[in-house]
């Protein structure tokens, strides 16, 4: 896979990801967020390869997928908040 279809791939997933936050599908967005992880896990360790007609796109979707994880820290942060208080309900008292 060529190295900005890595990088528009990664970029889809942080959409769904989008989507599943916005809808409180953690199990779906986990799992998106595990295909994630394996795609980046995947990306070279270096832009050195990069041609250079490709760099305005891949820059333009590493900054899409930063602002996709924004949105999505703004979802999760509220629910781990919960699941949080939660937990801390069914500790046994010390």
């Amino acid at each position: 896979m060529a190295l900005l279809e890595s990088y528009q791939s990664l970029l889809s997933l942080s959409e769904r990801m989008v989507e599943m936050a916005r809808e409180q599908d953690w199990d779906n967005l986990v799992a998106l967020e595990n295909e994630r992880t394996v795609l980046s896990a995947k990306l070279p360790p270096s832009l050195a390869t990069l041609q250079p007609n490709e760099t305005p796109a891949i820059a333009d979707a590493i900054k899409r997928i930063l602002e996709c994880n924004g949105v999505i820290q703004e979802h999760v942060e509220p629910w781990m908040a919960q699941v949080s208080t939660l937990l801390a309900a069914f500790s046994p008292k010390a």
